[in-house]
């Protein structure tokens, strides 16, 4: 599909034609965080790095997660795709959601490079300066609990 989009729109993609991950969590939480760093790109850089660094540690100490991509937190921008072993990226989401832990999965309009990867979907967790410690530390909990929430330990 996207790459025959891509064909026919010859190069010509809007922004408003991406998907954007929707923040999850306490709003007056997220707007003080925001207010915090409101016109300070440097300090909400740093905070995204810092949470994505937490969240890329915790994932590689979890057993079956294959993270796609670098290891370098610099080059995720909050974002990580990732496969867990024998499960489908849509049972991860599923699991997940039922701990209110949200995730997208699918193909994430990248056929292309999932095919390269020799895979057809993932899963992609976000985060960004208003994710605390403990969203990630919650994220991680759950996620470790999805191999055997599908009855494989």
């Amino acid at each position: 599909m996207i790459e025959k989009f891509l064909n026919k729109a010859a190069g010509s993609l809007q922004p408003a034609l991406y998907v954007v991950a929707t923040p999850i969590g306490n709003l007056a939480d997220i707007t003080l965080r925001a207010l915090a760093v409101l016109g300070r790109a440097d300090l909400v850089c740093a905070e995204d790095t810092r949470v994505t660094a937490q969240l890329l540690a915790g994932m590689k100490k979890v057993p079956g997660v294959h993270i796609l991509g670098s290891g370098d937190e610099k080059e995720h921008c909050g974002i990580v795709s990732f496969t867990v072993d024998d499960v489908h990226p849509h049972d991860i989401a599923s699991i997940l959601d039922e701990a209110h832990v949200a995730v997208r999965a699918g193909h994430h309009c990248a056929q292309p490079l999932l095919e390269w990867l020799g895979i057809s979907s993932c899963a992609r967790a976000s985060v960004a300066f208003y994710n605390t410690p403990e969203d990630v530390g919650r994220f991680l909990d759950q996620l470790a609990q999805v191999r055997r929430m599908m009855g494989y330990e």
